[in-house]
């Protein structure tokens, strides 16, 4: 049995690391956090980050070697397997169902190690209500349930539906999604409330049924601070209106497919005019086909924070090329935050309240593109800080109020 505190304790549970450092998905996690510890004091939260348990060389030992070797080792495993292909039983008609990693899965996902750990080391000590970020946490959500505990789920993307892994190359590969997405709505059901940075995930959960509040993403904390710093430094100096800044990474799929689109583009139109555009983010580098002349686009790959910040305060606009994907890309926002002016794809400007200096084209083709830029360097916009802040101060911050609630229900 656990032991309750007097006061609330509140367990969150994360994919990644509530870093501000990262990608776009550690900030979101440092938001969260930030936002739990701001209603409930830092001693009221215990986090756990699955990115800093998988890290950790001992508990992959562990994962891996187990307690037990050989054939006893064996059943842990295999009851893994069969949780996930029963969950999905087109996995029995591809390689990925019978491997020890799952693009997608509610059920037989987690190691069992991690699970083990959570209970004993923060279940067992007093917890008054879980919070996790993703659909393969359902598998927490139970073990809260088991203790008695509600769980609310606060989600940065519709899992299932990542354009890395849905395809419509059959009618099978299109059925396997369809299942998959069935079952994260069931895992999402299950919860005592629904969180999405996205308005499109919000209205699409709604639009079935489920309860779910549109909680956005601002900039905070050590993250805020060092987007203030770069819109001071703008303001100290004249940005370049030429020179164009692209921020994204070669991990996330929709990103990436994105990115080959603009390079795509590039390689075959070039920039317009004099303008250059300089291309950042992990792996980026990567999708430059060997041999290939991109004129006035310059793709440098990872860069240092302080690189980054450099370019950004000397960029005259940002572009953010995102043609699908679900969840909300968090560079937008930050973008307005360090005072750097974007031109964005409708798709990616439907999912948010937009901040100042985010101009959403009205298509995504090229040409629309090209006429963005274009403008873009006639016109030199700007965006006042005084407008960015009142932006941020309307920004719904649904998610301590809805864990007091239900607390108290």
């Amino acid at each position: 049995m656990s032991r309750r505190s007097t006061h609330p304790i509140v367990a969150f549970v994360s994919y990644r690391a509530a870093t501000p450092d990262g990608d776009g998905g550690n900030h979101r996690t440092y938001q969260i956090l930030h936002d739990v510890q701001a209603e409930f004091g830092c001693d009221g939260v215990v986090h756990v980050a699955f990115e800093d348990w998988a890290t950790r060389r001992e508990s992959w030992q562990s994962y891996r070697r187990g307690p037990v070797a050989g054939m006893q080792v064996l059943p842990r495993r295999l009851r893994q397997r069969v949780l996930r292909i029963t969950e999905n039983p087109y996995n029995l008609l591809s390689r990925e169902g019978w491997s020890q990693r799952a693009r997608f899965g509610t059920r037989g996902v987690l190691p069992r190690e991690f699970c083990e750990q959570y209970v004993d080391r923060v279940l067992r000590r007093g917890v008054s209500i879980g919070l996790v970020d993703h659909a393969l946490f359902d598998q927490i959500r139970q073990l809260n349930a088991r203790a008695g505990v509600a769980t609310l789920v606060a989600t940065h993307n519709l899992e299932s539906l990542d354009a890395g892994g849905v395809r419509f190359a059959s009618r099978v590969a299109t059925q396997r999604n369809g299942i998959d997405f069935g079952n994260e709505l069931w895992s999402l059901s299950r919860f005592a409330e629904r969180l999405a940075i996205s308005k499109i995930e919000t209205a699409v959960l709604n639009g079935v049924g489920l309860s779910c509040q549109f909680y956005p993403y601002v900039a905070i904390g050590e993250v805020q601070a060092q987007l203030v710093r770069i819109a001071v430094e703008r303001g100290k100096r004249r940005p370049d209106p030429r020179l164009f800044a692209v921020i994204g990474t070669a991990f996330h799929a929709p990103t990436r497919r994105s990115l080959e689109w603009f390079i795509e583009h590039v390689a075959r139109h070039g920039l317009p005019g004099n303008t250059r555009a300089v291309l950042v983010g992990s792996h980026v580098d990567q999708l430059v086909p060997r041999g290939c002349h991109l004129l006035g686009l310059e793709v440098r790959g990872r860069v240092s924070d302080a690189e980054l910040a450099d370019l950004l305060a000397r960029a005259g606009t940002a572009l953010v090329p995102q043609r699908m994907g679900f969840g909300a890309l968090t560079r937008i926002a930050e973008l307005s935050c360090a005072g750097v002016p974007s031109l964005v794809f409708p798709h990616a400007g439907r999912a948010i309240d937009l901040p100042p200096g985010a101009q959403v084209l009205k298509d995504d083709a090229w040409c629309t593109l090209v006429d963005g830029i274009c403008q873009a360097t006639d016109a030199q916009p700007t965006i006042e800080p005084e407008d960015y802040r009142a932006w941020e101060e309307r920004q719904a911050r649904p998610l301590g109020p809805a864990l007091r609630r239900v607390l108290a229900e």
